[in-house]
């Protein structure tokens, strides 16, 4: 190998859909490979995809899974696929290997912004030694905390995201009706029943006495563009209920640093401009004592995609160069 192969990570970026791969050497990112993640021999079937004939294999790899990571393993229920540090570093001789939750990723990424990638929800009163917190409503609704700041950052998943569904004051009975319709379906209510890609027909649904109107959440994404009245008050109430979340999260770790909302159903215009004409700010502030306190929390979505890479970019510079 050459100087440089020595050097040469491979970033990879694991979903339940797709498996997505770059090479980075330090200073550039070459072109992502996508593949589509079809079972047990699929991270196999990609790697050997994208390295090309004769291409001089990477030194060390590290990669962000969609999944709960224990011990340096990841498993896939979904896809029958499992993946562990040891495995991965004998199987491909790597000087390190090492694999994290894909929503720790997103929470290093928040660290590689600029300013021209994110819509400012709400500016606050950031301090760059303060805590962060990233959240992102998409297949399921991932959390991850941030501390230490710009300078000792270290990430903390967590599975927020099923904690107990909040009863909103609306003006009407809107949250009693969700919650007696989502509590008759399913029991306990978490909040990524709502706050998820899934949540946005369940919403409609209940908000329309149980009728079945929208069977995914493009069907409502696009009758919400097309003018709908019933698509259009799905996405104000789950705003609602995501902007309760949001500040729960920021009370829950102080999250001065900032509060990152991340995701392709996000950052898909016009939704950003929904956010803000939405009333997710009135109800993040809505905490009674400690409104003045959120009020400081920065509020902003990320903009640019592929973010998973920044995190990866990150953890590299952090490990290995």
């Amino acid at each position: 190998m050459s100087d440089q192969a020595e050097q040469t990570v491979l970033l990879a970026d694991i979903g339940g859909t797709y498996i997505r791969f770059a090479l980075y050497d330090g200073r550039t990112m070459g072109q992502i490979g996508v593949f589509r993640h079809m079972g047990a021999d699929s991270f196999e079937t990609a790697y050997r995809a994208f390295l090309m004939p004769g291409q001089s294999k990477p030194a060390s790899m590290i990669v962000g899974a969609a999944g709960i990571v224990q011990a340096g393993q990841v498993s896939f229920s979904n896809r029958s696929l499992t993946l562990s540090e040891r495995d991965l570093k004998e199987r491909y001789q790597l000087a390190l290997c090492r694999i994290v939750n894909d929503f720790e990723l997103q929470a290093y990424a928040t660290l590689a912004l600029d300013e021209s990638d994110v819509l400012t929800v709400n500016k606050g009163m950031p301090d760059s030694a303060g805590a962060r917190c990233v959240i992102g409503p998409g297949t399921g609704l991932g959390v991850c905390f941030l501390s230490g700041g710009e300078t000792q950052a270290l990430a903390h998943p967590s599975e927020a995201g099923h904690i107990s569904l909040p009863c909103l004051p609306f003006a009407d009975e809107t949250g009693e009706k969700i919650e007696r319709f989502l509590r008759g379906r399913f029991g306990r209510v978490s909040a990524e029943r709502v706050l998820s890609g899934q949540g946005l027909p369940l919403l409609a649904a209940a908000l329309s006495d149980g009728q079945g109107v929208f069977d995914s959440p493009e069907t409502v994404f696009n009758a919400a563009v097309a003018g709908d009245s019933l698509a259009k008050r799905t996405f104000d109430v789950f705003w609602a209920y995501l902007g309760a979340f949001c500040a729960d999260m920021a009370l829950t770790m102080k999250t001065t640093g900032g509060l990152y909302l991340t995701g392709d159903l996000l950052r898909r215009n016009p939704v950003p401009d929904w956010i803000q004409q939405s009333e997710f700010m009135r109800f993040f502030m809505d905490k009674g004592r400690f409104e003045s306190f959120v009020r400081q929390v920065p509020v902003k979505l990320i903009r640019v995609p592929q973010t998973a890479f920044l995190g990866l970019k990150y953890l590299a510079d952090r490990l290995i160069f």
